[in-house]
Parts: structure tokens; C-alpha cells; sequence
């Protein structure tokens, strides 16, 4: 909980920062890019410091961070802030995976925890469909076109990957000494399992679940209307959550001068241009 307090207060603080600073009114670009990617390293390292997990609160942080300090960018930063971070994210993901084919042969394995390795495959297997299905039921209160189950199942396969497990499982091997050798161990084995099996079984499973985007499905903005909103309690909650955040939330951190913004980035009134809803 206190890393996501975390990554809140430093993801409004970074808004606040850009619409009093009023950085995009001179060719500040490479400036805002720069202190762009400050923000969620320091929400990390406050976290960490603090004794909570960084990885949580560098996640709430970006989050916040792409609705209200965002489009507080001049239209230059946000094309290069959006590049940057494309590039650093792909470069990251690459390089994480091509450790991970390393980690077989440059780390110690120990194969003598088999019943541990098979049990923690089991358990995250059941994990992800238990974590999937909750959040779905959760999120389809609030939709009038809800997701089906075969989008769900799907969901459940493409999010099994283990980059962020796996550089947990090495620091472990230094914090657990003896357990940590094991814990490695099964990650690597659940990573490559996935790497190598579910990934080249994703494409067969779109066709078998018919899970590729409709040529006349619709997309429309995510707005306060009373034709999008759900019916009942998660309707109501829905149009009060919407309501607060063009409110109070856009008003407050998010600089006035519409004539800034990208089409696609939030609008000072409230109206997103690139959050969508499929129905």
C-alpha cells in the first residue's frame, strides 16, 4: 500500500511541476524529456529506500504520470518523451530475455527441489487464471459490453512471462541463501516453459478463440454518458470516478492550454482522446 501512496505523490508532484513551470512555452523539449524519466526512478528509489516494493510504485507512478503530467508536455516533448521510452522499453525487454537464455549456462542450478519447482509451475498457473478472472468479473461490472471468456483466456496466457521474475529470482540467490538457488531455478525453468511453448502457441490460440479485433467493431471515447455506463452499483461508481477525475483531478494538475495537446493525449475538459472502450 505504501509503495502505491508512493508512486501516487510523486507522479502529481511531477504534474504540478510541469503546469507551474510552464516548461513547453520555450524549446524546453530535451529538458521535459529528461526530467520525464527522473520522475519514476525517484518513485523507485523513495520505495526501495523506504523498505516497499519499487516495482509497485514505479508502476502507479507511470500510470498517473500518462493521465496528468503528460499532457502537460509541449507537443514536441511528448513525440520525443514517446520515442525515448519506446526505445528504452524495447531495449530493456531485449536485453532482460537475452539474460535469461544466458542465466541457464552462467547460473548455478540446482534440480534437487523437483517437488518445489513443479508445485510453484502449479501454483502460478492457477495464480494468473484466480488473478485474470477476479479482476475481469471486477472490471465488467463496470462495462456495459463485457470481456468473455475467451479474451479472459487469452489474458491469461499472453501474461505469462517472467522478466520481472526472474531478476527477482537472481537477487534472491544473495538474499536467500540455499532457498534462493531454487527459487532461481524454477523461474528459469516457468520463463523459458513460457518462452518456448506458450509464446509460438499464442497465434494458434487468436484463431481458436477468435480473439483478433472485429473489422466493424466500434470505438468510442471514454466519456460521461449514460449509453456507456453499466447498469447499477458499478455503473453509478463508474460516472462518480469519471466525474471526480474531469472535475477536480484534470483541473487541478493538468495545464489549461488546450491548444498544446496531441490527438491523442487528455484534453484540460476532460475528454481523452486515446482511452477507449471496445463494444
Amino acid at each position: 500500500f505504501m509503495s502505491l501512496i508512493v508512486g501516487i505523490v510523486v507522479a502529481l508532484f511531477s504534474a504540478l511541476m510541469y503546469k507551474h513551470m510552464d516548461l513547453h512555452k520555450e524549446e524546453n523539449q530535451v529538458l521535459e524529456a529528461s526530467l520525464l524519466l527522473m520522475f519514476p526512478w525517484m518513485a523507485y528509489l523513495v520505495a526501495d529506500g523506504m523498505g516497499y516494493s519499487g516495482v509497485v510504485a514505479i508502476l502507479f507512478c507511470g500510470i498517473l504520470m500518462g493521465m496528468y503530467t503528460f499532457p502537460n508536455l509541449s507537443e514536441s516533448a511528448q513525440h520525443l518523451s514517446h520515442s525515448v521510452f519506446s526505445a528504452i522499453g524495447f531495449l530493456a525487454e531485449t536485453v532482460v530475455f537475452v539474460l535469461l537464455g544466458i542465466a541457464v549456462f552462467s547460473f548455478k542450478q540446482t534440480w534437487s527441489s523437483k517437488g518445489f519447482i513443479f508445485w510453484s509451475f502449479v501454483m502460478i498457473i492457477a495464480s494468473r487464471f484466480i488473478s485474470v478472472l477476479s479482476t475481469t468479473a471486477i472490471v465488467n461490472s463496470f462495462r456495459r459490453d463485457k470481456i468473455s471468456m475467451n479474451y479472459q483466456l487469452m489474458t491469461v496466457m499472453c501474461g505469462l512471462r517472467g522478466s520481472a521474475a526472474f531478476a527477482l529470482s537472481v537477487k534472491s540467490v544473495k538474499d536467500f541463501p540455499g532457498a534462493g538457488d531454487g527459487m532461481l531455478t524454477s523461474t528459469l525453468f516457468f520463463g523459458l516453459f513460457t518462452i518456448m511453448i506458450v509464446g509460438p502457441c499464442i497465434v494458434p490460440m487468436f484463431d481458436v478463440l477468435d480473439c483478433y479485433a472485429k473489422p466493424n467493431a466500434k470505438y468510442e471515447a471514454l466519456e460521461e454518458d449514460e449509453n456507456e455506463m453499466a447498469k447499477g452499483l458499478g455503473g453509478y461508481m463508474k460516472g462518480g470516478l469519471i466525474w471526480f477525475n474531469y472535475a477536480v483531478m484534470e483541473e487541478v494538475f493538468i495545464n489549461q492550454d488546450e491548444s498544446r495537446y496531441l490527438s491523442g493525449a487528455t484534453t484540460p475538459h476532460g475528454h481523452s482522446t486515446h482511452t477507449h472502450i471496445m463494444h
